[in-house]
């Protein structure tokens, strides 16, 4: 009978300790979403007050990606290859997150 009712009041207080972290991460999150639109609206006032012009694709500049220029081989030195000795570590992202 004891070890029922510590196995009780165990689940009940981990009960309680887990809603607590579950209210404190709704609060978080009606905090953030608050901050983000704040944000996004203080930058459309921003926007409506000044001179900016509304972003339309008919006025969009693309500009193509340079291609790596070849030079003659005039005076340039063309830098040799990294051995694989030489070569950075690949970088790995962590996997916990």
């Amino acid at each position: 009978m004891l070890s029922v009712y510590s196995w009780t009041v165990h689940t009940q207080s981990r009960w309680s300790q887990r809603y607590r972290v579950w209210q404190q991460m709704q609060r978080n999150e009606r905090q953030f979403l608050l901050t983000q639109e704040s944000i996004a609206n203080s930058l459309r006032e921003i926007a409506d007050r000044s001179d900016m012009v509304p972003l339309v694709p008919e006025r969009m500049i693309e500009v193509p990606i340079a291609l790596p220029s070849t030079a003659s081989g005039q005076g340039q030195n063309k830098a040799k290859p990294l051995e694989a000795s030489e070569q950075a570590p690949p970088f790995f992202y962590p996997v916990g997150y």
